[in-house]
């Protein structure tokens, strides 16, 4: 049964060709939707994921030079999210030339996962993780150690 009355979209541009992420893909979003509504879209292009999004929604923009969290700094700020009455909360892994302007100036959020660049797939293996490990401390669950 979901605990946060929030939905995540996740948009990547450009089609997922390593094998291994796919089944680490649908692994991580069937143990996020336990706890809460999870999409997935890949797009095409940055501008067909920009009129997927809503003036209302949460846009979180993943960038090696975005805010880095812990692991309980993550799950609070998730948490954060449903308090404030969040509704959708879009998370956008780019291709490897980076944002357009237009989708930085929409961000709510800039996300780093490392500060390292990672390649938008295995950015998705990492922020799919991580989602799942907060959903898990939220609930007070035995996963994050």
């Amino acid at each position: 049964m979901p605990f946060l009355n929030m939905k995540i979209k996740i948009f990547t541009v450009g089609k997922l060709s390593l094998k291994p992420v796919k089944v680490l893909q649908e692994e991580y979003l069937k143990r996020i939707g336990h706890y809460l509504p999870v999409e997935m879209v890949v797009l095409k292009s940055q501008k067909e994921g920009l009129e997927k999004i809503k003036p209302q929604d949460q846009v979180v923009i993943l960038d090696e030079r975005g805010k880095l969290f812990s692991s309980m700094e993550w799950a609070k700020w998730l948490e954060g999210q449903k308090l404030h009455s969040v509704k959708n909360l879009v998370f956008f892994i780019g291709p490897a030339e980076g944002f357009e302007e237009e989708i930085k100036k929409r961000g709510n959020l800039l996300l780093g996962l490392s500060k390292m660049t990672l390649q938008h797939e295995l950015a998705l293996v990492v922020l799919l993780e991580q989602i799942y490990r907060a959903c898990t401390i939220l609930k007070g669950e035995p996963y994050h150690k």
